[in-house]
């Protein structure tokens, strides 16, 4: 069964471009963005700009060799926040976040995703997508402003930040 608002975040090991970590010791006391799809995304110049350091923490489950990326996520222009899964283990993870058990039908479209994990590690919110390129990464971030205060202004201020 796939990931709602208010149910635990699953816990994994992977191996990433920080080394080996266990997902909820490695997010601490920040929130956590875990994309399932992350060269979907258009590049972004330091989408976490003018947040707090350490108040937020990306995960991309990686599709391709990180050799092969030609996305700012190989290049290191991301927020120091920001790690890599590599791809042999990230299929796993996406599986696991999507309530994959192995024993239902193949969907012959993968489902793209955004998870927004809260620091008590409950998944707060879910966005899908269709399989695309050119997504806004800082659209996405600036949700985080809506979670985080609760208001809309402040996701608008996030987002703002996030483009400069």
């Amino acid at each position: 069964m796939p990931l709602f608002s208010g149910q635990r975040a699953p816990d994994f090991e992977a191996t990433t471009t920080a080394g080996r970590i266990g997902f909820h010791d490695w997010l601490g006391p920040a929130w956590g963005v875990l994309v399932t799809h992350p060269e979907d995304f258009r590049p972004t110049v330091t989408p976490l700009a003018g947040l707090p350091d350490g108040a937020v923490k990306l995960l991309f489950l990686s599709s391709t060799p990180i050799s092969e990326h030609v996305h700012p996520i190989a290049a290191g222009q991301f927020h120091t926040g920001a790690t890599v899964c590599l791809p042999d283990e990230a299929q796993a993870i996406r599986a696991l976040y999507a309530g994959d058990t192995g024993d239902e039908w193949d969907a012959p479209v993968q489902e793209h995703a955004v998870f927004f994990i809260a620091p008590d590690r409950t998944v707060r919110s879910r966005v899908s997508y269709p399989p695309s390129t050119g997504q806004d990464l800082g659209e996405i971030i600036g949700l985080l402003g809506v979670f985080r205060t609760g208001t809309v202004s402040a996701m608008r201020n996030d987002a703002r930040m996030a483009a400069a």
